[in-house]
């Protein structure tokens, strides 16, 4: 990123954010890494919002975020393009 991306944020929020290894944004479809810099592009995770919001709690939506985004780059033969999260609550509370 080479542009801060500000987001005005009210009431309870909980953020989480993924970095891939290299070469691993190509199991989210045809869009090349170098396109992507300061881009805000939507993606399907495969986790739909309800089941987000069903989960008991932070760490429970950062196992389905997790295993979504495992399962995704799994395609790439390489399981561990995810790189280890490193996640909190932002705001919580």
């Amino acid at each position: 990123m080479t542009v801060a991306q500000v987001v005005e944020l009210t009431g309870v929020v909980d953020v989480l954010g993924a970095r891939l290894r290299p070469g691993a944004i190509a199991a989210f479809g045809a869009v090349r890494a170098d396109e992507l810099l300061d881009a805000v592009v939507p993606m399907s995770l495969g986790v739909s919002a309800e089941q987000l919001v069903a989960a008991a709690d932070f760490p429970a939506q950062l196992r389905l975020v997790i295993g979504a985004l495992r399962a995704r780059v799994a395609v790439l033969g390489e399981p561990e393009s995810v790189s280890a999260p490193c996640a909190r609550p932002v705001g919580s509370g």
